[in-house]
């Protein structure tokens, strides 16, 4: 087994399946990755058994084989290599790496040892730009939970269907929608929270297959092939959360709402993050005090004319829904002191944030 890769090359393969490696201990090669030198490349795998990434590599092949060897060392020594390329070397169970005048020998453990591998690629195949399932997982995904007791909630809901695309996160206390229009229809599924951060990785431009059964999804891309399990059960009904009409509506720079966010979030408590948002006059104003700390105020002018309304809201919340939108302008959606604050940004991005009781 020896075959020659450019540097560039390996590291961003290493970089790509970083995010599948395993950390059960009691299983020590999942913490490996798998190498496989044939033709004209060098297969990377890696896998946590609920995902697995595989990426190739260009590589000039000498010989072919395949082991595997500790996946994060492998990117900590290939990080610091000086030379433009490296030749990887399988003798008597050390895989060595010469570049330059560095040389490495790393222990291994035999391929057979490796988790077989689980794609399905056969079924309900559906076509879409990377650019745009890139941009409605990312605009959603931070809504989900991270430790919720209903599993559902700690996935992305992705639908495709009737020519639409959408994404859907919500962790009971917020929620976020992105809907975008494409060519291709027939599936919908639950993404495991890390299994989303891991596929943002990959996804860049191009185009990416999707196939999917009630238990399995698997993506590939040009250079490489995701694969991650499904969570099960329906997902929450997301539309009647989202308040048909709203009282009061106001639109303001983005970029101008989230820095005044900022500063007087900087007066919050750290166990009860509270922000007052009041409306009234063609003013904006953020408002948040704490007898630790003190309080901060800030005024935005906006055009609005109607009667003053006031909500109490979390700044965390309200801030990563006005930033998961690229738009220059968000517009503020507002019925009552009780009743769920929604956000808009163009006719895609749908945030929904419940006010809080003070």
């Amino acid at each position: 087994m020896k075959a020659e890769i450019n540097n560039k090359d390996m590291m961003q393969g290493l970089t790509a399946i970083q995010n599948t490696i395993g950390k059960d201990s009691a299983i020590p090669v999942l913490g490996n990755v798998r190498i496989e030198f044939s033709g004209d490349k060098a297969r990377l795998t890696t896998t946590s058994l609920e995902m697995t990434t595989t990426v190739d590599v260009p590589a000039k092949v000498e010989s072919t084989g395949m082991t595997t060897v500790d996946a994060r060392r492998l990117l900590s020594i290939v990080k610091e290599l000086d030379g433009l390329s490296m030749e990887i070397t399988l003798s008597k169970n050390v895989l060595k790496i010469t570049c330059a005048d560095s040389e490495f020998k790393l222990a291994v453990i035999d391929a057979e040892e490796f988790p077989a591998v689980k794609h399905n690629e056969d079924k309900a195949l559906i076509m879409l730009d990377q650019p745009v399932l890139r941009k409605a997982l990312a605009s959603v995904v931070y809504a989900s939970d991270t430790n919720a007791i209903r599993a559902q909630l700690t996935g992305v809901y992705l639908g495709i269907s009737e020519g639409n695309i959408r994404a859907v996160a919500t962790d009971g206390r917020r929620m976020s929608v992105y809907e975008d229009s494409v060519a291709n229809s027939g599936t919908a599924f639950i993404l495991p929270r890390l299994a989303v951060f891991a596929l943002l990785k990959l996804l860049t431009t191009g185009n990416v297959t999707i196939s999917a059964d009630k238990n399995l999804a698997t993506f590939a891309i040009e250079n490489a092939i995701f694969t991650t399990n499904l969570i099960e059960g329906s997902y929450p009904n997301y539309k009647q959360v989202i308040p048909a009409q709203a009282k009061h509506s106001l639109t303001i720079d983005r970029n101008l709402f989230l820095a005044a966010i900022s500063r007087v979030a900087l007066m919050t408590a750290e166990e009860s993050k509270t922000l007052d948002i009041t409306i009234d006059d063609n003013k904006l104003t953020l408002h948040s005090a704490t007898n630790e700390r003190g309080e901060a105020t800030e005024s935005v002018n906006i055009n609005f004319s109607g009667e003053k309304v006031k909500v109490n809201i979390n700044p965390e919340y309200l801030s990563d829904a006005v930033r998961a939108t690229d738009e220059d302008e968000v517009t503020l959606n507002i019925i009552s002191a009780t009743e769920p604050v929604v956000i808009k940004a163009g006719s895609k991005f749908t945030g929904v944030i419940m006010p809080q009781m003070v």
